[in-house]
């Protein structure tokens, strides 16, 4: 350990002194209120395609308690690839994970596509037979 002289002490206090905190009290304050409040729920997207081509199939497989409303939208294509229109149905992370489960139990996979989804770019999962596709593709 270095030896300070009492005027370097006192120099790197006085500059410690001097450092602004980053944030005011107000923006620790409504920090501390964002931290308790409920985070907005996820929605996870899937796509209408064998196995899991009808809502009825997705409300069986997710447990839901209401069949969930099929919505259509448009694909992002990859390079070479064009855009085409597909049917989805919306799901909460208990009803995703419930497919997740059952999918990983079968020859098929999920393989993530972007979509349009309120104006934004988003993931949607498309259940692929495994030997269609490759999973790095």
């Amino acid at each position: 350990m270095a030896f300070m002289s009492p005027e370097e002490e006192l120099r790197i206090k006085a500059l410690k002194e001097q450092k602004r905190f980053p944030w005011s009290a107000a923006a620790w304050e409504a920090a501390a209120r964002r931290i308790h409040e409920p985070r907005p729920p996820r929605i996870h997207l899937v796509i209408l395609q064998a196995p899991l081509g009808a809502p009825a199939v997705i409300k069986q497989v997710a447990g839901l308690s209401e069949m969930p409303a099929v919505e259509q939208t448009k694909t992002i294509p990859d390079e070479g690839e064009t855009e085409e229109t597909v049917s989805f149905c919306r799901l909460g992370d208990n009803g995703y994970c419930e497919i997740s489960k059952w999918i990983r139990g079968s020859v098929y996979f999920l393989k993530p596509i972007y979509v349009m989804f309120e104006g934004k770019r988003k993931a949607a999962w498309k259940p692929i037979l495994a030997g269609d596709e490759c999973v790095g593709d």
